[in-house]
């Protein structure tokens, strides 16, 4: 008497998986290594990018008010003080709120 056709796959694909139990510990800890030093290079990279982008955010805020610190210079009559200073003075106020 001959089996049916999907007993017998059933069978090959019981024996093909009854010896796999699952990772070793040296592929595990593998891994894990693989994984410590890719974010040990990474987490790195990612906050100089966050300094990075804050000096140009600081760079760019800084030459708004240089322009709109320029302007009330020359619209206001009292030149007490040279354009360099009024701007300074501007940029500072500005960096302090």
């Amino acid at each position: 008497m001959s089996m049916p056709l999907n007993w017998k796959y059933r069978n090959i694909k019981m024996r093909l998986f009854r010896n796999n139990k699952g990772f070793t510990l040296i592929e595990l800890m593998a891994v894990l290594i693989i994984l410590g030093v890719i974010v040990g290079i990474a987490v790195p990279r990612l906050i100089s990018f966050d300094k990075s982008a804050e000096g140009i955010t600081t760079q760019y805020e800084d030459s708004a008010v240089r322009t709109k610190a320029t302007t009330e210079y020359y619209m206001n009559s009292d030149k007490s003080m040279t354009l360099e200073e009024y701007v300074q003075k501007r940029i500072q106020e500005e960096r302090e709120k």
